[in-house]
């Protein structure tokens, strides 16, 4: 019986201390299962975070590429009201052409020959040349004149306004007016 008793009790120890084994491997596994478990579950609620900021920001970022897209709209429209040098006598023809119909006279258009070299020497992409007009009318002409030039297709500026009274003509007028249109360089290459 003692034997007996004795092999119980050693069963008995084996299945304590199995039991006791088991059950800590199974916490131990168990507490790195909830370890990882969480680790997971805060790397999933940080990825949503990310998406939700980027969903919420999506819309502001469609609105800045609207607003790059519109300003290069308006640099582009920008762009074309500049001259090359090559489409330069278009300034000549377009604003002659505006004179006709307003009965002015035109005597002389004449480009700035030193804004001109300046054009051809800068490396400037864009660099204004200078004209002087000399025409004959009366006030109310060389007011539309000026007025006109807003609906030419190019950019053309009057600096400065000089206007003198005829002597053998009262009311035809003589005026000289220095303008600035722009010129643009074109890429070489």
């Amino acid at each position: 019986m003692n034997a007996q008793k004795k092999q119980i009790r050693w069963l008995l120890g084996i299945l304590v201390v199995g039991l006791i084994s088991f059950s800590l491997l199974y916490l131990l596994g168990y507490q790195s299962a909830v370890l990882e478990r969480e680790e997971l579950i805060h790397q999933i609620q940080k990825v949503e975070g990310e998406r939700d900021y980027f969903i919420q920001h999506q819309g502001s970022l469609e609105q800045i590429q609207q607003q790059v897209d519109s300003l290069s709209r308006v640099l582009k429209a920008v762009e074309r009201r500049f001259l090359t040098v090559r489409e330069f006598p278009r300034v000549l023809r377009e604003t002659a052409a505006l004179a006709t119909p307003l009965g002015l006279q035109i005597f002389s258009a004449d480009p700035d020959i030193e804004s001109f070299e300046a054009i051809v020497e800068d490396t400037a992409r864009v660099k204004p040349l200078y004209m002087m007009w000399r025409l004959r009318g009366s006030y109310l002409q060389i007011g539309k004149f000026l007025q006109a030039w807003e609906n030419l297709p190019f950019y053309q500026m009057p600096v400065a306004v000089e206007i003198q009274r005829l002597e053998k003509k009262p009311r035809v007028l003589e005026a000289r007016i220095r303008s600035r249109v722009f010129i643009m360089k074109m890429n070489e290459g």
